[in-house]
């Protein structure tokens, strides 16, 4: 669709921000009583006004490295605050990060994991295990006899491999093995965004965007085994991303003063898989929630 191209995209950016920096000067020229037209009420152009003006943050939606320096560039043309939601890639520019102050909403959007191609010792050994398997399959019974799940078994084999000898080798494409490999290491260069992010000293706070916030936490919980320190992913889910929201006065602590909004488990969700939640309290009104039989 229109403008479909990168340059077209950025040019309606930017003609955007520029009606919304008019929109600021025509305010101003009426509330001072200078001739002129009344500003046009635009709900859009209210909002890109509060952002030109610095009172309102900018999300800028981008996972690869291009992007988010592209979204830089345009916030420094026109002098807004970009937040970067998503950064699969935002080690890449971690130093500029840094050096910007700048708060990452990581989405943990990594895509359906990628096979690792490289060798490992658990395939010898899973197939060691199988060949077991079979073999204490084909042992007789008590009785002495063989069990007749196991003979079927083996008849349908040989039916199989029959079948397979009288249509011919099957050929399957298989990628060469450094594409795979690649495919592997940027996939997990996706995954370890927030440790690299961590170990340079880069704000960032956890975010659904559209997954299911059981499919955050599961993903938190493998940056927690990967290495993540825990007290960061859970600064990560409650006291930094409450005060990046603006309202880390109320909210985000389990301290005095602040609002009696939290949630109580029955295990530490950033370690146990089956952790679930036992009560939950909002503004201290509770809710309990009944543990399902296991």
């Amino acid at each position: 669709g229109y403008p479909s191209t990168l340059m077209g995209y950025f040019a309606q950016l930017r003609q955007f921000l520029l009606d919304s920096s008019r929109q600021i000067e025509l305010q101003q020229r009426y509330e001072q009583g200078r001739p002129g037209t009344r500003p046009p009420f635009d709900a859009q152009l209210t909002a890109g006004a509060a952002i030109v003006a610095g009172t309102a943050p900018l999300l800028c939606e981008a996972n690869e490295s291009d992007d988010i320096e592209r979204w830089l560039r345009l916030a420094d043309e026109f002098g807004v605050k970009p937040s970067i939601v998503g950064g699969l890639e935002a080690w890449r520019v971690k130093d500029v990060l840094l050096e910007r102050g700048m708060t990452v909403v990581l989405t943990l959007d990594w895509g359906k994991e990628v096979k690792d191609p490289r060798p490992k010792e658990e395939k010898k050994k899973e197939e060691a295990k199988k060949e077991g398997e079979e073999a204490a399959a084909a042992k007789p019974d008590e009785a002495g006899k063989a069990s007749e799940p196991a003979a079927e078994e083996k008849a349908e084999e040989k039916k199989a491999e029959e079948k397979q000898k009288e249509a011919g080798p099957v050929w399957e494409y298989e990628e060469p093995y450094a594409v795979r490999l690649d495919r592997r290491a940027k996939w997990e260069e996706g995954r370890d965004c927030a440790l690299r992010l961590h170990d340079a000293g880069v704000r960032f706070v956890f975010g659904t965007a559209n997954a299911k916030p059981k499919e955050l936490l599961e993903h938190v919980r493998t940056l927690v085994e990967g290495g993540l320190p825990a007290d960061a992913a859970l600064a990560a889910l409650t006291r930094d991303a409450a005060e990046f929201l603006g309202v880390g006065r109320r909210l985000g602590r389990i301290e005095p003063g602040f609002d009696a909004t939290l949630a109580l488990w029955r295990a530490d969700p950033l370690s146990a898989k089956d952790a679930s939640v036992a009560w939950t309290f909002v503004d201290g009104f509770p809710c309990e929630f009944k543990e399902e039989k296991k």
